[in-house]
């Protein structure tokens, strides 16, 4: 199970303060057994979605710089949760994602469907996030050309999507984050 550490930060943070210092006070080992490693990046994005989730529901939360509660949404919306738009759907119902700023709000659904076109699929969830998107932020350009995309075909959307990150180089989210040690 991935979590029992940042659980245990998660509620100490509510009871004391922490600092920062700016050397390596400890090296984390990788290895084949490692449950970061050994686990399915499914599993491992179900598990960490859960610790986001504590953390966003905790009373020091709001008292977090708006980037970083801006940092969360997106860590879980767009990355953790894509697949499960009911999930997805929940959360940006919860009082700390519609404390967010509108034009942020809509950023995120933008991003929320934009990952769920390039899996192909929640054709309803993803109809939905872009209508919430425009009515949140109607001058973002960005979300009216990928809604007129996907109302005119979802294929070529999904098409220019795909094409869109292989030319900005964009890492896939189903890359492990240790690829590079896990493999030799």
């Amino acid at each position: 199970m991935i979590g029992p550490d940042w659980d245990f930060f998660i509620q100490y943070a509510e009871d004391t303060t922490f600092g920062y210092v700016d050397e390596k006070t400890c090296l984390y080992r990788v290895h084949q057994t490692n449950i970061s490693v050994s686990v399915g990046l499914k599993k491992r994005a179900q598990y960490l979605a859960l610790c986001r989730e504590k953390a966003i529901k905790t009373s020091s939360f709001s008292e977090c710089s708006l980037d970083t509660r801006i940092f969360v949404f997106y860590d879980l919306l767009v990355h953790l949760l894509t697949g499960y738009p009911d999930r997805q759907n929940e959360i940006a119902r919860w009082d700390e994602f519609t404390q967010l700023p509108e034009s942020e709000r809509a950023r995120l659904y933008r991003l929320m469907a934009s990952e769920a076109i390039v899996d192909g699929q929640h054709h309803n969830a993803i109809q939905g996030w872009l209508q919430e998107a425009s009515e949140l932020n109607p001058s973002d350009r960005k979300n009216s050309l990928l809604r007129n995309l996907y109302k005119i075909s979802p294929w070529l959307c999904q098409q220019f999507l795909h094409l869109r990150r292989m030319i900005s180089g964009n890492a896939s989210r189903n890359q492990h984050p240790f690829h590079d040690l896990a493999s030799g």
